[in-house]
């Protein structure tokens, strides 16, 4: 309570000289047009602004100007300064990822929010209520921008090092804002361990620029490490980042498990260490429901024609259904959880596990679309037996987790075999796209045979 009293007297106080400033600019305004105007007394042919614009951009004053445009743009400036020392002050910008920090910058720069005590003591009360969800987010942030392609650690947890692709050119220069992303990374480690963020000049990352900078016209690789990293730029561009502090990537790990969901954080162990199906159990049935949007998108994917047989195996509350049914289809349902079965066509749907309905009890079909749960990889099973029912020609459109494309456990890769084979074609989702089902999981949408769009438009279905 005294840290938000003491707060609010110091923005007060920043208040009082920001109105005291805008005063004496606009009493300045009045002193320079009468200037100006004896000017134009005593030299009638004078055609020349006494401020140089180029120094003083866009508020320059050469005679003339409008007041109130004048006023307008310096409010705007003063506006920038006082939210940019609070957020400085404060501390929040530490605790953001290079993302976030631009991000705050730009809406800064194009529309600054009024600076006035009540605007500023609101938003710093929000920021600081919010500063552990901004953490964990900026954490999140740093670690999903790494390339699925090439990083070597999982979906929802680190391992020991990270793998950063193209980070640098042939001649030895920084790719692709990897710099940034290296500082994230390194600016989490710190912080976690109570240690202030450092000048890039000083940590891993100017480790990084003095190495290259000894490096001959061609760039030939190096390595590097400090108290937290060691890194290996290789000839080719890429960089291993290897994390010495277990004890620090534990913390990591845990954040990343708040921010993406406890079971899907735990999700990866699981199936990195067995081979067979979990037990079908109640904790295991979590459902995160498919948006509107986005299931409207799967099934335009999946090119759904009137009579087709189509399957949605794990139905929920029958957001997929609804739209296979608007599409033409001829449609089965199964749902394993009760509570879910009142919102399903009781004609269609069949109450139980999916994997234990095999083609006696089900069929062949043309088209199935799905939303299987992610938990302990259960993505994988669900897909592989839905492929088992899949007529010859048909289309296969399921979104599973991220990990499905890098993990290495005996499943997951006999899966992407399988899909490689049937030259099916995993495509990102935009993070964030399960946000309104309550869960910030990484997704892909995976199509498996002819006549789908293959992912076409997803990469535009968060905006």
């Amino acid at each position: 309570m005294s840290t938000e009293i003491a707060l609010r007297a110091t923005i007060n106080e920043i208040e009082g000289h920001r109105n005291r400033a805008i005063e004496l600019f606009g009493r300045a305004h009045d002193l320079m047009e009468e200037a100006i105007s004896c000017v134009g007394k005593a030299a009638p042919n004078a055609n020349h602004p006494l401020f140089d614009h180029d120094r003083w951009g866009s508020v320059a004053w050469s005679g003339g100007k409008d007041r109130d445009e004048f006023l307008s743009k310096l409010k705007q400036r003063i506006d920038i300064n006082v939210w940019t020392h609070l957020i400085d002050h404060m501390g929040f910008e530490k605790l953001m990822d290079h993302q976030a920090r631009e991000e705050f910058r730009r809406t800064l720069r194009e529309n600054p929010p009024e600076a006035t005590a009540e605007n500023c003591a609101a938003t710093m009360a929000q920021l600081m209520s919010d500063a552990d969800l901004i953490f964990r987010r900026g954490v999140a942030n740093a670690f999903s921008k790494l390339d699925r392609r090439f990083r070597s650690h999982d979906g929802f947890k680190i391992g020991a090092r990270i793998v950063l692709s193209h980070c640098f050119s042939e001649y030895g220069s920084w790719g692709g804002n990897r710099d940034e992303i290296m500082r994230d990374v390194e600016r989490t480690f710190r912080l976690l361990d109570g240690k202030e963020h450092i000048d890039r000049y000083a940590g891993i990352v100017g480790k990084c620029s003095e190495a290259k900078r000894h490096s001959s016209l061609k760039f030939q690789g190096f390595e590097v490490e400090d108290d937290y990293f060691r890194v290996r730029a290789f000839k080719n561009g890429n960089a291993h980042m290897w994390f010495k502090r277990r004890d620090l990537v534990q913390r990591v790990n845990e954040l990343l498990a708040e921010y993406y969901g406890a079971t899907v954080g735990a999700s990866p162990d699981v199936a990195e260490t067995r081979s067979a199906p979990l037990p079908v159990v109640r904790e295991h049935w979590a459902l995160f429901e498919t948006p509107e949007r986005l299931a409207k998108l799967l099934v335009a994917n999946a090119r759904v024609e009137k009579g087709m047989r189509c399957l949605e195996p794990s139905a929920g509350r029958g957001r997929i259904l609804r739209e296979l049914q608007a599409a033409g289809g001829d449609c089965t349902a199964v749902e394993i959880d009760p509570a879910n079965w009142r919102e399903l066509p009781e004609a269609i749907t069949l109450p139980g596990d999916f994997l234990s309905m095999g083609e006696h009890a089900l069929g062949r079909f043309d088209r199935i679309v799905m939303n299987p749960p992610f938990n302990g990889g259960r993505d994988v099973d669900h897909v592989n037996h839905a492929l088992d029912l899949l007529k010859p020609g048909g289309v296969l459109v399921a979104v599973m987790s991220a990990g499905v494309e890098f993990r290495e456990d005996s499943r997951t890769t006999a899966l992407r075999q399988r899909v490689e084979r049937l030259e099916g074609v995993f495509t990102d989702l935009p993070p964030g796209s399960f946000a309104e089902s309550g869960t910030n999981v990484n997704a892909v949408v995976l199509i498996v045979g002819p006549g789908g769009t293959y992912g076409r438009h997803f990469d535009h279905y968060a905006r």
